[in-house]
This record gives C-alpha cells, sequence and structure tokens, in this order.
C-alpha cells in the first residue's frame, strides 16, 4: 500500500484540481511569518495574482510547499463563502452553531471541515454580498 500524501502534496493536488474547474488559485501562508499572519497570500497582490496557469502554481508550490489554497470569492469565481470558526478557548464550535441558528444554510451548500474543527460554507456567489464576519452577523441578528 502507497504511503498517504504529504499534507503539503494534498494541497498542491487541491490547487491544481480547482485549476481544472476553471477556478484560479493563489498561495497563503500555513503559519504566521513576520508581520504576516497564517492564511495572508504569499503573493505581493494577493487574490489578484490568482491564476488557473498550472506552471505557475507548480512554481509557486515549489517555492512554498507548504502553502495553503486560496481561492477567490466574488465575481472571480462566482462562489460565496461563509466561515464559522472554533472558539479557541473552549474548542466549541460556535461559528457553526451561529450559522445554523440564523438559518444561514443550505442543502446545494458545500460544506468543508477546516483543519481546527470549523467549517466553511460555500454558496453560488449573490451579487452586492460584501463582506462581513459571523460575528458582525451575529450581533446583528434579532
Amino acid at each position: 500500500m502507497a504511503p498517504a500524501p504529504t499534507q503539503e502534496k494534498q494541497n498542491l493536488k487541491v490547487a491544481l484540481k480547482l485549476a481544472d474547474l476553471n477556478l484560479p488559485v493563489f498561495p497563503c501562508l500555513a503559519k504566521p511569518q513576520g508581520t504576516k499572519v497564517a492564511k495572508a497570500p504569499h503573493t505581493p497582490k494577493g487574490f489578484h495574482d490568482a491564476t488557473i496557469d498550472k506552471e505557475q502554481i507548480l512554481a509557486w508550490w515549489n517555492n512554498w510547499p507548504d502553502a495553503l489554497v486560496g481561492l477567490p470569492t466574488g465575481e472571480t469565481t462566482g462562489l460565496s463563502v461563509l466561515d464559522g470558526d472554533i472558539n479557541r478557548d473552549t474548542g466549541k464550535a460556535v461559528g457553526e452553531e451561529q450559522i445554523l441558528k440564523i438559518g444561514l444554510t443550505h442543502p446545494k451548500a458545500v460544506r468543508i471541515r477546516t483543519p481546527s474543527g470549523g467549517v466553511h460554507l460555500i454558496f453560488s456567489d449573490a451579487a452586492g454580498l460584501g463582506k462581513t464576519s459571523s460575528k458582525k452577523v451575529a450581533e446583528n441578528e434579532s
């Protein structure tokens, strides 16, 4: 039996698969570096550098083998994402609970578990949706 691929190789495979689906990607930091936080783009223009060019993707992951896969949202890809985070102190899935409580789920949403145990719900983008945080959405709930 072949050994399981490393996380780095998995991330590259995901990036290439998304490019196959005509979804542009860009590399993000797996860990904080200097003044940059984890998940910040490696590239100077961030999501504006996203591409489906496989040679560029391979070059990026050759430079940064542990890079996380960034995927632009909105007009660029036609996708929106709700991010349900975990409470770092308790480990409780507070973000996902808030999303469910507010009713911001849909049976056709793609649900992806994050490494921390949180969740990303991916939807078709709604024009003009904008960007906010689940904390802000929860605060505005009546």
